[in-house]
C-alpha cells in the first residue's frame, strides 16, 4: 500500500510522491531521484478526482499517472528534492530496480511505510518482523539527496510487543512517532493502545509516551503539527465496544514534546450509526482537518483547531461505496485527500 505524501510549492501547487512496500520482496524501496510531478487542481467543479500510480500487469510492473475528474489539471515543473517511489514511466520487470535504493531489506517482512521531512532530511517508517516473534517500528534516515543517513534503528529494541502502524510528524525540532502497541499475535482482547516517542535529527529516541489506553482497541493512528507547538493526534477508537457500528474517531492535542494537553476527544459524533475507520489529519495554517472512512459512505472529514475544539459540521468528501485508507495533504491554499478504492 502506498503511503503518500505533499510538499507545498507555493502558490497553491501540489508536489505529489509515495512510499510503498514492493509485493513479494520484502523491504521498503526509493529512488531517490529529484521528482518533477506536479499539478494543481481547482477549487471550481464538484468530481472526485481519480489518482492511478501502480499497476501489474503478469510479469510486468506498470507506472500509470493520471487524474480524471472535471476540476481542470495544470503540469508545471519544478526542482525541490524529495524522494519519490515508484518513479516509473515505463515498464518495470519484477526483478528490474531501475535505480531504486534498498532503506530495508531485513528478514521476513517490512509493511506500511511512512515518510515526514525535516529541515535537512527525511525520516522513513515502517513496521518490522525481523525480530521473527512480533512487530516491531523501526526508522532510516535518509538525506534530501536520496542517501542513507546513518542504518536502520528499532525505536523500541527492548520492547517485546507487537508495535504497527507508524505515523511521523516534524515539529522543527523532533520527529513525534505514533503507533499501535499490542500483545504479539492479539487481535480480540482490549490491550492494543496508542503511545508515542520523540526522535531528533541525529537519530536519538525519546522515551515512551501514552497517548491512549482506553479499554478494547485503539488503532490506526495519524498526527500533525500545528507549526506553533501543538499536534493533533487521531485515531479509530472501539472503547465502546467491538460490536458492529462501535468504532469511533477520536483525538489528542499534545505539545512539542508529545506529552498531552487534553484529554481524548470525541471527533466523529454519528451516535452510533456506523463505524469510522483510518483516520488521517493535516494543518492547514489556522486548522487541521481530520479525514476518515465512512461505513455511511465515502470519506468524510471534520475541521478541528488548536485546542481540541470541532469547528462547523461534518464534510462529506467522496459519498459513493465504502473506501479505505485516506490521506490527505495541504498546498497551502487546497487540500487533496486521497484512497484506495475496489471496483
Amino acid at each position: 500500500m502506498a503511503t503518500f505524501f505533499c510538499t507545498d510549492i507555493g502558490s497553491g501547487y501540489i508536489t505529489l510522491g509515495s512510499v510503498r512496500g514492493t509485493g513479494s520482496a520484502p523491504g521498503t524501496y526509493g529512488s531517490g531521484i529529484l521528482a518533477n510531478i506536479n499539478f494543481k487542481v481547482k477549487s471550481a467543479g464538484s468530481s472526485i478526482l481519480s489518482i492511478e500510480r501502480f499497476e501489474i500487469n503478469g510479469s510486468l510492473y506498470y507506472e500509470t499517472t493520471w487524474l480524471e475528474g472535471i476540476d481542470s489539471i495544470t503540469s508545471y515543473l519544478y526542482y525541490i528534492p524529495f524522494v519519490i517511489i515508484d518513479g516509473y514511466y515505463d515498464s518495470q520487470s519484477i526483478n528490474e530496480a531501475r535505480g531504486e535504493f534498498s532503506i530495508s531489506t531485513a528478514a521476513n517482512n517490512q509493511t506500511n511505510p511512512t515518510i515526514s521531512v525535516a529541515d535537512t532530511q527525511y525520516l522513513v517508517s515502517w513496521q518490522d518482523y525481523r525480530a521473527g516473534t512480533h512487530w516491531d517500528i523501526y526508522g532510516q534516515r535518509v538525506s534530501l539527496l536520496g542517501n542513507l543517513l546513518g542504518s536502520n534503528f528499532n525505536f523500541n529494541s527492548t520492547q517485546t510487543y507487537s508495535e504497527i502502524s507508524p505515523e511521523l510528524s516534524w515539529n522543527d525540532s523532533i520527529w513525534i512517532a505514533t503507533y499501535k502497541i499490542s500483545l504479539p499475535y492479539d487481535t480480540t482482547n482490549d490491550a492494543h493502545d496508542i503511545q508515542q516517542r520523540g526522535i531528533t535529527e541525529s537519530g536519538s529516541i525519546g522515551p515512551r509516551k501514552p497517548i491512549s489506553n482506553a479499554s478494547s482497541i485503539q488503532c490506526h493512528p495519524s498526527i500533525a503539527f500545528n507549526n506553533g507547538g501543538r499536534h493533533l493526534a487521531v485515531w479509530e477508537d472501539y472503547r465502546t465496544g467491538q460490536a458492529n457500528n462501535d468504532a469511533n474517531i477520536y483525538g489528542k492535542i499534545l505539545n512539542r514534546a508529545g506529552d498531552s494537553l487534553t484529554a481524548s476527544f470525541l471527533i466523529c459524533n454519528d451516535n452510533g450509526s456506523a463505524c469510522q475507520f483510518a483516520p488521517s489529519v493535516v494543518w492547514s495554517g489556522d486548522k487541521f482537518l481530520v479525514v476518515w472512512t465512512d461505513g455511511r459512505g465515502g470519506i468524510r472529514g471534520q475541521f478541528v483547531d488548536s485546542l481540541g475544539n470541532l469547528i462547523g459540521s461534518e464534510i462529506s468528501i467522496g459519498s459513493t461505496g465504502i473506501p479505505s485508507a485516506p490521506s490527505l495533504a495541504y498546498s497551502g491554499t487546497n487540500f487533496l485527500v486521497v484512497w484506495l478504492y475496489d471496483y
